[in-house]
C-alpha cells in the first residue's frame, strides 16, 4: 500500500504542499489585512448664530455640525490666531451629524478663527477654517 508514491515523488508531494500552503496563507493574510475596517470620515461645519459675524471682545455661541461615517469620540477646539479659546468633548454616533453649541470668547481684534476634531484615538481628526466677519454697528439678533 503506498501513501504517497515511490520514494522519487515524496519531495515533489512536499513541494506542492509547501506551495499549496504558501498560496492559501497569502490569500488568508491578504483577506486579514484588506478587510481591516478604515477609520471613520468626519467632517465639521461651523457658524454663528448670527449669521458668521460677531461682535469682537464678547462671547459668541460657536454652533459646530459633526458628521461621521463611523462612531467617533474625541474634542472640538476652537482656535483664534492659531491659539486655542474654547473646547467641547463629542460623542458621534455612526452616519449621523451632532451640533455643538460652544461659547466662544472672540478677540476685540479681528482675528482668524477654525476649528479643529482630535479623536480620542487619533485616527480621525478634521480641521476647517471659520468664515466669520466682526460686527461693524450692526446690532445682532440671533
Amino acid at each position: 500500500m503506498e501513501v504517497w508514491g515511490t520514494m522519487a515523488t515524496r519531495p515533489a508531494a512536499a513541494l506542492l504542499t509547501l506551495i499549496g500552503a504558501t498560496v492559501i496563507g497569502t490569500v488568508v493574510i491578504g483577506t486579514v489585512v484588506f478587510s481591516m475596517p478604515a477609520t471613520a470620515k468626519t467632517e465639521l461645519e461651523v457658524t454663528t448664530a448670527t449669521d458668521d459675524r460677531y461682535r469682537p471682545g464678547t462671547t459668541t455661541p460657536f454652533i459646530v455640525s459633526i458628521s461621521s461615517d463611523g462612531a467617533v469620540s474625541g474634542t472640538i477646539t476652537i482656535l483664534a490666531d492659531g491659539t486655542p479659546v474654547a473646547n467641547a468633548q463629542v460623542d458621534v454616533p455612526g452616519g449621523s451629524i451632532e451640533d455643538v453649541v460652544i461659547a466662544v470668547p472672540t478677540m476685540p481684534w479681528q482675528a482668524s478663527y477654525s476649528a479643529t476634531f482630535d479623536s480620542d484615538d487619533n485616527e480621525d481628526d478634521a480641521t476647517v477654517r471659520i468664515d466669520t466677519s466682526p460686527a461693524q454697528g450692526d446690532e445682532l439678533v440671533g
